[in-house]
């Protein structure tokens, strides 16, 4: 299937991966629609989900899911995991209100980044141990969320190996399309 988007071309194989602007597309085998389907007014895109970092890439992935949302309809959401350290030892104390603060800032950026784009979008800020890829996966599914936009970092093979990837984690786990974005 073949499908116009921001003036590129995209080429959909249902069992696999799309390349486009630099991006990866997963997608999960099974039926779907056009995703500008012309003879209804839905669109396979319903509900995305941005995951943001308020690293130097984060503006291009806001851009990215703006110009979607432009072209095939639905609604946006921002979502921001603060990685809490995963505690050795259980006495000692850790105060998280930072690091929320620091999340909240990077939230609040991005969501004038969508308005300067001319929409709305939600905002969603959660703790989680580890590596935050669950998190964006559990909240994908539990709030129906039909695509997942985040970008890649291109951390190397044993920095992956070792602190695993967000990307990959999101990416084998989630039972909607993930959009990566590479550096």
């Amino acid at each position: 299937m073949v499908a116009h988007i921001g003036g590129g071309l995209i080429r959909w194989q249902i069992t696999g991966m799309l390349r486009f602007s630099g991006a990866l597309f997963y997608c999960r085998a099974k039926p779907i629609r056009s995703v500008l389907d012309t003879d209804t007014d839905s669109t396979m895109v319903e509900k995305i989900l941005v995951a943001v970092d308020g690293s130097e890439t984060m503006e291009r992935t806001v851009r990215f899911a703006c110009d979607l949302v432009k072209v095939l309809g639905g609604s946006l959401t921002l979502i921001h995991v603060v990685e809490v350290p995963v505690m050795i030892q259980p006495d000692l104390l850790f105060d998280s209100a930072p690091l929320t603060r620091a999340g909240e800032m990077i939230l609040r950026t991005a969501q004038k980044q969508v308005e300067q784009n001319g929409l709305k979008a939600d905002i969603i800020l959660k703790h989680q141990g580890g590596n935050s890829g669950h998190k964006i996966v559990a909240v994908a599914e539990e709030r129906g969320f039909t695509l997942i936009v985040m970008h890649a970092r291109g951390q190397s093979k044993t920095a992956t190996i070792l602190l695993g990837s967000v990307c990959h984690t999101v990416a084998h786990n989630a039972s909607c399309s993930v959009l990566i974005l590479r550096p």
